[in-house]
């Protein structure tokens, strides 16, 4: 089993770059290193936020929204028709039993941390 994905680590890496290319390109500062440490922390963060939300998805973090949004929704008049039909609406256990786990990546995770950590560091250095 390999551990990183070739295809979505340079996919990731590549849409960081362009981030990151781009922020240097039309940020402006005082000094050209501010403006590599910047963009650097913008790509970072253009992998590290997909990251994040794939991981929290991954554990169930969002199966919570999902569901609570469903169960307002269903208190709705359309509902209440429903359930005088005889249908009963789920429990939080029912729904989480009837979703298949969700796949997590770890590249996007990889590069936006390793970009975010080195932005850090160059910062503290620089400033």
């Amino acid at each position: 089993m390999q551990l990183i994905d070739k295809r979505k680590f340079l996919v990731y890496s590549g849409i960081s770059t362009v981030a990151c290319i781009f922020s240097i390109i039309f940020i402006k500062a005082d000094f050209f290193i501010y403006r590599i440490i910047n963009g650097l922390f913008i790509g970072g963060l253009f992998s590290l936020i997909p990251g994040l939300i794939s991981y929290l998805r991954s554990i169930g973090m969002l199966d919570i929204f999902i569901y609570s949004y469903r169960t307002l929704r269903s208190y709705s008049k359309h509902f209440e028709d429903e359930l005088k039909e005889g249908k009963k609406a789920k429990t939080y256990h029912e729904f989480k039993m009837e979703k298949a786990p969700k796949p997590f990546s770890l590249e996007p995770l990889f590069i936006g941390g390793v970009l975010v950590l080195v932005s850090a560091v160059s910062s503290f250095i620089a400033g």
